[in-house]
């Protein structure tokens, strides 16, 4: 049994633009890195932030603190991505 891959394909000339397909791929690989590296970026400053506001003395910036933390943490997965998904972008 053979099996023919051609992965000339890649280097052919995309329908549209200049490039090749395997110039879109690492366009959108490029894109995928730089989107991941800025979400964790985000992600480890806003959970830090709120981290260090559940430890200050001052009563109401720890609650604040405390209740984005128990928020996130009790309010099962699914339920947050229904909700990021569905509700929030109406």
């Amino acid at each position: 049994m053979s099996i023919d891959w051609n992965w000339g394909i890649f280097l052919q000339q995309a329908p549209f633009g200049n490039t090749t397909y395997l110039g879109w791929l690492w366009s959108g690989f490029q894109i995928t890195v730089a989107l991941s590296i800025s979400a964790w970026i985000i992600a480890f400053l806003v959970g830090s932030l709120f981290g260090i506001l559940r430890t200050v003395p001052n009563r109401f910036l720890s609650g604040i603190g405390t209740c984005y933390v128990e928020l996130f943490r009790n309010v099962p997965l699914i339920v947050q991505f229904f909700t990021w998904y569905l509700v929030v972008p109406e």
